[in-house]
């Protein structure tokens, strides 16, 4: 899986680098000599924000900022930015996603490509159901799954992990489809009563547990659901996103520590019971013996 993951991100097209929180170049891909101009090793100690452009870089410096608050969030951007190989401005468009409580990350994920010099373009890169495809190769090897609903909470992109767990094969086969469509109507309704609760609110919904089971089935599986408001890059909320782990292992690993526990406790219990029992039936005769 390492040897897939490290293909994937090296053939990408698009720059993508693991910042720390304070921005700073941590990993670089190939692609970021392309894109920016700057070799993977001569980036790695070097802050993002000194690539864009002077006009554009205290938004971004304010959106990195914004990133650190808001664990999970994925935040979309575009502006200016300088190749450095040249003086000209280059124009494109970005993603930001903080994972810095992610065990094995611990940073915060940075996606850049070039989309053309033309100011006109910027707010074509707004339709967020186009641009904000999640369906990049590092996605699809995640282990776990990742979906994008826009505010109807109809699904609008999705990782292949989610997709699979959806019954499907491919992500044309769930677009702007609801839960109701994958999920008995008792788990359907819980989702959507879930994400309804995080739009309307605009905070996230942290690592909700449930048993999944479809009809038919005589065993579910137990996942932990993450979902976060998604906005563009004008602040708007325009849907969310959400991550779903498998924690079946230690569903099972808790019941059967509770089940040890229980068995403990009523093997104490029952001990103890013989004890006074048996400090009974010796205390009778002790005392008739004493009294004769």
């Amino acid at each position: 899986m390492q040897a897939l993951f490290r293909s994937l991100v090296d053939h990408s097209p698009e720059a993508m680098l693991l910042l720390d929180a304070e921005g700073v170049v941590r990993y670089a891909n190939p692609a970021t000599q392309t894109v920016f101009g700057r070799h993977p090793h001569e980036a790695i100690g070097q802050g993002v924000v000194d690539w864009i452009g002077p006009d554009d870089a205290p938004g971004f410096a304010s959106l990195l900022e914004t990133a650190r608050q808001n664990p999970y969030r994925l935040l979309l951007f575009s502006g200016f930015y300088r190749h450095q190989a040249t003086d000209d401005p280059l124009y494109g468009e970005g993603r930001l996603i903080n994972l810095l409580s992610e065990v094995g990350v611990e940073g915060i994920l940075f996606f850049f490509r070039e989309l053309g010099a033309d100011r006109s373009d910027r707010h074509a890169t707004h339709d967020w159901g186009r641009e904000a495809n999640l369906r990049v190769p590092v996605m699809n090897a995640l282990p776990y799954e990742v979906f994008v609903k826009d505010r109807s909470l109809k699904l609008v992109t999705a990782n292949t992990a989610a997709v699979r767990a959806r019954g499907a094969m491919q992500v044309s086969e769930i677009f702007g489809k609801t839960d109701y469509s994958f999920f008995p109507t008792h788990l359907a309704d819980r989702f959507h009563s879930e994400e309804v609760e995080v739009l309307r609110t605009g905070f996230n919904s942290i690592n909700q547990e449930l048993l999944l089971q479809r009809e038919g089935e005589s065993e579910g599986r137990w996942v932990s659901i993450t979902r976060v408001p998604l906005h563009d890059p004008d602040g708007k909320l325009v849907g969310l996103v959400g991550i779903a782990h498998d924690i079946t292992e230690r569903k099972l690993a808790e019941e059967e520590l509770e089940r040890a526990k229980e068995a403990a406790e009523a093997a104490n219990e029952a001990k103890g019971q013989f004890l006074a029992n048996m400090s009974h039936e010796i205390r009778t005769p002790m005392n008739a013996i004493l009294n004769m």
